[in-house]
């Protein structure tokens, strides 16, 4: 039976291959907006490029959620409510990545001129991920052998969780975090290195070039903040485990978070305007998106920060 540390482990590992699975397709978005066939698209097919990038950066919000709350809120206990959280986050968030991929896979597939072709192709990746994401754990839930293994698991779980992790648990457990929320940090900020140079940022107002510079500058921040413990934690604590090291680990990850979100929103605001043609719209959606965001990365804390046990305890019951 994996104890507490364990699943704790496992829960974030899982957050971080989702998160690797979204990194290079985000990327990939992101570039698409400046290439110059993007312009040679229907509207129809442009449209549709908008939302399933809106569609993946909110399955990258929630994939990288576990990081920032398990640091806030469950680093320092060994809860079941972590891994409860880190299922509900997967659960929703596979819906608009499968969304996004089918959507991508229409829109390539009528480039080269085969609209049926293109419906079948994108309803089949769309069905095909439900299937493998959804279909196959709703069949395994419901075999007899899963209910009794179900039942043996929950009888044998501890009611309370009195142990708190070792120092060198939750060090290797923040240092994950930092993992979860690095893939998809570099993924972007490779696309906005590679962005300047695309024939479609020159076309770009002056404007919305300047908002680039400063998302590139924020997503760098970002990554910097990301990669920070490793480096410290090798030179300066040798790969000693201190009560130090853990809190700054906390903070720069937690802090992390911030930049990470408002440059993803920087360009996110490019598309739009550039798509739509609207200050308005890009402005509104955008701002919105970093709301939402910031709400699933600290929202639950500032919900909870005053009924600390109400949060530890969140989904226990039915985990």
């Amino acid at each position: 039976m994996a104890g507490p540390d364990f699943k704790t482990q496992d829960a974030l590992n899982e957050s971080r291959i989702l998160v690797l699975g979204i990194q290079v397709l985000l990327s990939f978005q992101y570039s698409s907006f400046l290439e110059s066939s993007f312009d040679q698209l229907p509207h129809s097919s442009q449209y549709l490029e908008v939302v399933a990038l809106g569609l993946l950066i909110i399955a990258f919000g929630l994939f990288v959620a576990p990081a920032p709350n398990h640091l806030l809120i469950w680093s320092e206990e060994n809860s079941p409510s972590l891994q409860k959280f880190v299922t509900m986050a997967t659960e929703i968030a596979l819906v608009p990545f499968a969304t996004a991929m089918a959507l991508d896979i229409y829109v390539t597939t009528e480039r080269v001129g085969h609209l049926a072709l293109a419906v079948i192709l994108g309803a089949a990746t769309f069905a095909c991920a439900m299937f493998f994401w959804y279909g196959l754990e709703a069949i395994h839930v419901r075999t007899k052998g899963h209910q009794s293994r179900s039942k043996v698991r929950n009888n044998s779980m501890p009611k309370k969780n009195d142990e708190r992790p070792s120092i060198e648990d939750q060090i290797q457990h923040a240092l994950t975090d930092a993992r979860v929320v690095l893939p998809g940090a570099q993924a972007l900020l490779g696309f906005q290195f590679v962005g300047v140079f695309l024939a479609g940022f020159e076309q770009l107002p002056a404007s919305s070039q300047y908002i680039h510079v400063v998302s590139l500058t924020l997503v760098t921040l970002s990554t910097i903040l990301l990669m920070m413990p490793a480096a410290y934690h090798r030179l300066v604590e040798q790969g000693q485990p201190s009560e130090h090291f853990l809190r700054l680990t906390r903070n720069a990850v937690v802090s992390s978070m911030i930049p990470l979100g408002a440059g993803i929103c920087g360009d996110f605001f490019i598309v739009i305007r550039k798509v739509s043609g609207s200050m308005l719209i890009a402005g509104s959606t955008s701002l919105a998106l970093l709301a939402m965001f910031f709400m699933l990365w600290f929202g639950f804390r500032l919900m909870w920060g005053g009924n600390r046990k109400a949060v530890l305890e969140f989904g226990s019951s039915s985990y």
